[in-house]
């Protein structure tokens, strides 16, 4: 198979800022939990996001259609950097997104070559920087369609309508068992 050529823009390597963005469901979602006084509490958005992320992330790897992202309009940002227990965990998110970016661009993990290097590179570089989150725009934009994939997921099989934090987690941690 192929790999895609990495592709180099102007203005490209220059540091961004971004929000990660939800769609309006997931958001309710989560209000919902947080306000119920017989549940444990979420916290902030940004944690369901990477558990909706990181189940779209597992579930590409069966099914490698991608959603649309949430549109760029106001009312669906939420953060410009990994918050709570995101931020303990942002370089496990980030090298996770990065390998299936790369693997969805037909870099193989078992057949990579020198000669691929440079276009790996490139890629990276359009991909992460240094600063806020350590994600460019496209990079963050990445993420929020795998966290749209996973809040689909998790409305298809009916998840949405739990109201409870321990019965979700028991359910999504099912859910994400079928994938793995």
């Amino acid at each position: 198979m192929a790999k895609k050529k990495a592709v180099t823009e102007e203005g490209k390597n220059a540091e961004q800022s971004g929000y990660f963005r939800f769609c309006d469901g997931a958001k309710s979602f989560v209000a919902n939990i947080n306000k119920n006084p017989g549940s444990e509490k979420i916290g902030p958005e940004i944690n369901f996001y990477w558990l909706c992320a990181q189940l779209g992330l597992i579930a590409y790897s069966d099914d490698d259609t991608k959603p649309k992202p949430p549109s760029t309009g106001t009312g669906n940002e939420m953060i410009d950097e990994f918050a709570g227990e995101t931020r303990h965990h942002q370089i496990l998110i980030r090298a996770f997104l990065m390998y299936r970016y790369l693997s969805g661009m037909n870099f193989g993990i078992d057949e990579l070559e020198e000669d691929s290097a440079e276009d790996i590179e490139i890629l990276m570089d359009g991909f992460l920087q240094t600063t806020g989150s350590h994600l460019k725009n496209h990079g963050m934009k990445e993420l929020d369609i795998f966290a749209q994939k996973g809040w689909d997921l998790l409305e298809d099989r009916g998840l949405n309508h739990i109201n409870d934090l321990e019965t979700f987690l028991v359910s999504y941690v099912e859910l994400l068992g079928t994938y793995c």
